[in-house]
């Protein structure tokens, strides 16, 4: 061992005796320069140091000076010599009159203040850099580090990202490719947008660092493992989560270092992982590993690893209920968060949260309530109201968006406390500092760039909304006033239908502001492409045999467009600066508008809350709210499951009776839960009815419930049966103010609205080649499409002609759109609904319309789109969205009213149904109108079987229902109504007896 330690200092001492430099030897400064330069790009920063204290004592120049203190200084950082880097670096700005080692030496100043937690001089030094004009690589290195002191030390995420993009945007310009650099860029964009929680657009950036890292076999490979791993964890997988983690574990030990700080926060967070599947052993186990490490306090941050593990560790104590073990380490952590990062600092108040977490566990809510305000303290800086009374102001709150959960955590710890108190006080408490919540997190939500994460924060707020409205129901049976009324139905509104709304009143918004149709194109083309990526990539990921070497291009393909997306914000936010301002405006309810349209009495307003405890029900009409609850159970949701089932299988000749007095069992207990007490149809006449339906209460028709008790007789006729749908037209709507947002002094047009009709079958052959996506053909369609055609200024295709090209060419010049073909819903994959076009595929179009492919649309011009296809009305719900449907897609492409499918529909009673509706439509009719008696018609002419409501309940409309046509008394309006007439006299003739005999094909 000895030998060999001479043997490498041997050619050190050489060096030092034979070439001892002196101020004669003008040349060598530069040679000792070179090896400190080449030291350093190696890693040997001892052998650098050296050579540039060689190169300082041989320097004649203030040039030569400058450059060695500059060599020296950098070198001095990489050994932790931060004070002596510092002056060092000082010197050679002083020395220098060079502009761009300058800004390089200020360079290396803001990263020593960095390394030593000193962002704010960090920045100075960095943002000093820059005046001195720096060359693009090194404008990258400094973009990139005022980036990372907001990312990392300010917690200013948006700040981060703009640095972050600046930094790639140069880096991008370089002719040559700087991996390292890219993967570092990557790797940070990742970090900005998971930490703020806009997860799905951090995992984009997060696979293109890791893929990158293991082309290179980059030594950051573990730490991109790691980053994935808590992407993961708050994507809920789980799984996922814990094999990247284990990932990133095996890449640190790799070179037999067991104690490297990184090694901690990895051990933290496996923990964190088994936490959150209820395994508290084995999580205990990984943060006392992470403990160990930090407890060598051997790096900058081991005192923050520190607390972090005591912090961890009495969150684990706390749910094994292990108390007063978990307060010991409570109390640890925050000390050391205290010491390490101040009093102010949003890793201080996640210490304070836990606290509050810890007294909740024990019902101790008022010191939960005081912990928790401590938080909100040390999250706002110009907040220092420790009163649990009083609430930052917008003013103070609205740069700290992400506050909006230590807001929330507040707000159900007052309802909490009143649960166990009974102070009404606490709800009032509860339910304004929800209102401020749910602002704060509206303007989190939409900064979010995919709506994946959105859908996400979505979910996890539904609690939080339930916990709200409970907290409005409460306090109005106490104090019966009608504001608390109103903030229930805001709460039931803000659960409901945010990105749709978001996106049909950004639309509204850029057609104010002027914004150019090229640029609005642009946008909703990208937004398309981008939804038909994310459906290929869930598609594949769906398949149990997947081909593998396709998703990492998919997943390219998908971050690139995230980058046009964002070019594309943001030249629209400097061209249009009053745009941001509009876009992040808080919600609030329209209700002058809300009271002028149930103003004459005969329109109702039914909205569904469907929640984890209860299910609310709120009914608006003239004069009168009714606000109802019940609690969810399996009586509940039993009916409507056997309901749903009824409707969608149909009649079945052989077990008739019993299936029709299940039927009519199910459709009276859903009236009696969920109708019955808030309108009392016996004792009220309503008209028209405008429901908006939460969980499963979306999939149901609402017409096919019975409004009174039948006895179960022999033979039943279905005709006869006490539907809602004799009472009442119906209409739905995803929210009221999607509802709302229809300018209804603009629905109505002449009788000469021009009609786009797409049928499936040929008129010659009516037929199509089966084998076409195993599709059946649909005789009804002809007929159905071909009596529609005989309408005013309708055109019509079917068959061959009928294509998607055709239709995507067409739909925005008609204002009715009427599409009888196949259908398809998902119910996992929510951009996988699709309609079925019979034409052969061409090179623009495959024939399958997808519901995202809608985006791509401006349907500003249409007034009503009747899909008349399977399925139109159903896909994958999701919470705080609703139903992903075909309906939903026209609706986000702005079309006000869609008339869809709740199921499986029976083209041959379809093409019954829809001749009424037409004739009606044409002669002035309200929609849900015209809709209703359509519906009626065909039950009065049907026989008992074929009136059951699966052959015409699955058509309901949703969105406005005012009229599509002001109807005027002329001549050629009858002559289209005997044309309609004629058209469908065939298909009114019963084809059988027996409803079990018939086997029409469904669309």
């Amino acid at each position: 061992m000895v030998f060999k330690i001479a043997y490498f200092l041997f050619p050190a001492l050489l060096l030092a005796i034979f070439t001892e430099p002196s101020a004669a030897q003008g040349g060598l400064p530069h040679d000792f320069l070179e090896r400190a330069q080449q030291q350093f790009s190696q890693n040997q920063y001892d052998s650098a140091s050296y050579y540039a204290k060689l190169a300082l004592k041989s320097a004649v120049t203030s040039t030569d000076q400058a450059e060695a203190y500059y060599e020296l200084g950098r070198a001095q950082r990489r050994l932790d010599f931060y004070a002596d880097a510092q002056a060092s670096l000082a010197n050679a700005i002083r020395l220098t009159q060079d502009s761009n080692l300058t800004a390089q030496a200020h360079y290396e100043l803001g990263k020593s203040y960095s390394d030593i937690v000193r962002p704010e001089v960090a920045i100075y030094h960095f943002q000093r850099a820059m005046l001195f004009n720096p060359d693009t690589l090194d404008l990258v290195r400094i973009n990139e580090g005022i980036a990372d002191e907001y990312n990392y030390y300010y917690f200013d995420y948006t700040e981060a990202e703009k640095y972050y993009e600046k930094a790639l945007a140069y880096l991008q310009s370089l002719p040559n490719t700087h991996e390292a650099v890219l993967l570092r860029l990557l790797y940070n964009l990742a970090t900005t947008h998971h930490r703020r929680e806009d997860y799905f657009t951090a995992l984009d950036y997060a696979q293109r660092a890791t893929r990158l890292a293991q082309e290179t076999q980059s030594i950051n490979l573990g730490v991109c493992y790691s980053l994935l791993g808590m992407i993961y964890h708050q994507q809920r997988e789980y799984d996922l989560g814990i094999v990247a983690y284990k990932n990133a574990v095996a890449q640190a030990t790799s070179n037999g270092n067991d104690d490297n700080p990184d090694l901690g926060k990895l051990y933290n967070n496996l923990g964190l992982l088994y936490a959150e599947i209820e395994q508290h052993q084995t999580a205990i186990t990984y943060y006392r590993k992470a403990q160990a490490i930090a407890m060598s306090d051997h790096y900058p941050r081991a005192q923050a690893d520190l607390a972090d593990s005591y912090q961890y560790l009495g969150n684990a104590y706390t749910k094994l209920h292990t108390f007063t073990t978990a307060q010991n380490f409570l109390n640890q952590a925050l000390y050391l968060k205290r010491d390490f990062y101040g009093d102010q600092h949003p890793e201080v108040a996640t210490a304070l949260e836990a606290f509050a977490r810890y007294y909740e566990e024990q019902n101790q809510l008022d010191s939960a309530l005081i912990f928790q305000q401590q938080a909100l303290v040390a999250t706002i800086p110009s907040f220092s109201q420790l009163l649990i009374d009083k609430n930052p102001s917008w003013s103070q709150l609205q740069d700290y968006s992400d506050s909006y959960q230590i807001l929330n955590t507040k707000a159900r710890l007052l309802h909490h406390r009143y649960l166990l108190s009974g102070t009404t006080d606490d709800l009032t408490l509860a339910i304004s500092t929800f209102l401020l919540a749910d602002s704060l997190m509206h303007l989190h939500r939409v900064s979010y760039e995919n709506e994946n994460s959105q859908l996400l924060l979505l979910e996890d707020q539904k609690l939080m909304y339930e916990i709200a409205i409970e907290s409005c129901y409460l306090k109005y049976q106490n104090t019966p006033e009608e504001q608390y009324l109103r903030y229930a139905l805001y709460f039931i509104e803000r659960s409901k239908a945010a990105i749709l709304w978001d996106v049909l009143r950004d639309v509204s918004t850029k057609s104010n502001l002027g914004v150019s149709d090229s640029l609005q194109q642009a946008e909703r083309s990208l937004r398309t492409q981008l939804a038909r990526v994310v459906n290929d990539i869930t598609e594949l990921e769906r398949q149990v045999v997947s081909d593998s070497s396709a998703l990492p291009a998919l997943q390219q393909k998908r971050f690139q467009i995230l980058r046009r997306q964002r070019d594309l914000q943001a030249q629209l936010q400097d061209a249009y600066p009053n745009y941001v301002q509009l876009k992040y405006a808080s919600p609030s309810l329209p209700w002058e508008q809300l009271q002028k349209r149930i103003a004459d009495g005969t329109q109702h307003i039914l909205e569904f809350f469907w929640g984890e405890s209860y299910v609310y029900s709120m009914r608006l009409s003239r004069g009168n709210i009714r606000f109802h609850r019940i609690a969810v159970a399996d009586s509940l949701t039993a009916p409507i499951a056997a309901m749903q089932l009824l409707l969608q299988r149909g009649p079945s000749p052989d077990h008739y009776q019993e299936e029709t007095a299940q039927y009519i069992n199910s459709a009276f207990t859903v009236y009696q839960q969920f109708i019955a007490p808030v309108l009392p149809l016996d004792s009220l006449s309503v008209p028209f009815l405008t429901i908006i339906p939460d969980g499963p209460l979306a999939y149901l028709p609402f017409e096919a419930l019975l409004t009174q008790q039948v006895t179960i007789i022999e033979e039943p006729d279905y005709r006869k049966l006490p539907y809602l749908l004799a009472q009442s037209a119906i209409q739905y709507a995803p929210s009221l103010q999607v509802l709302l947002n229809t300018d209804e002094s603009s629905r109505g047009g002449n009788a000469h609205l021009r009609l786009l009709a797409f049928g499936f079958t040929d008129r010659r052959t009516r037929a199509i080649d089966k084998t076409q996506n195993h599709l059946e053909e649909l005789p009804g369609t002809y007929k159905e499409v071909s009596a529609i055609g005989k309408l005013t200024s309708a055109r019509l295709f079917s068959g061959p002609e009928a294509s998607e090209t055709r239709f995507k060419h067409d739909a925005e010049s008609y204002q009715i759109i009427h599409l009888a073909l196949h259908g398809k819903a998902d119910t996992i994959n929510p951009s996988n609904n699709v309609l079925f076009f019979p034409a052969t595929p061409d090179s623009s179009n495959d024939g399958q319309l997808h519901s995202f492919e809608l985006y791509d649309l401006q349907l500003k011009n249409t007034k009503l789109a009747v899909l008349s296809a399977c399925e139109t009305g159903t896909g994958s719900w999701k919470a705080g969205e609703g139903v992903y449907s075909m309906g939903r897609g026209f609706a986000y492409a702005g079309c006000p009213s869609i008339i869809m499918s709740l199921w499986k529909v029976n083209d041959v009673f379809t093409a019954q149904i829809m001749p009424t509706l037409y004739r009606l439509l044409y002669k002035g009719a309200r929609v849900d109108k015209a809709l209703q008696k359509a519906k009626l018609r065909y039950i009065k002419q049907a026989n008992k079987y074929e009136a059951h409501p699966s052959f015409w309940a699955a058509f309901v409309l949703q969105g406005e229902a005012s009229p599509v046509v002001r109807y005027q008394h002329t001549y050629w309006v009858a002559i289209v109504i005997l044309l309609i007439s004629l058209g469908y006299f065939g298909s009114g003739v019963l084809r059988k007896k027996k409803a079990g005999a018939m086997h029409p094909a469904t669309l």
